[in-house]
């Protein structure tokens, strides 16, 4: 089976809480999808104000899937 990737990507913001809260989300949807027997890659990208940037997370997602380029 293939895995399923996704790639979340959020404005960013200076604030830890909303950070943490898209970490918990991370944790979330790799826990809800591994518990659907699904492998995932799951990851939360920002466009400003936070790391990591959603076109570096873009280009690792890429580069797992030689094919998709």
């Amino acid at each position: 089976m293939n895995p399923t990737s996704v790639l979340v990507i959020t404005h960013g913001s200076r604030r830890s809480e909303f950070l943490d809260w898209f970490n918990d989300l991370e944790r979330y949807i790799k826990g809800r999808l591994g518990g659907l027997g699904l492998m995932a890659h799951v990851s939360i990208a920002h466009n400003e104000y936070s790391s990591p940037n959603w076109r570096d997370s873009l280009r690792e997602l890429l580069a797992l899937v030689p094919s998709a380029l």
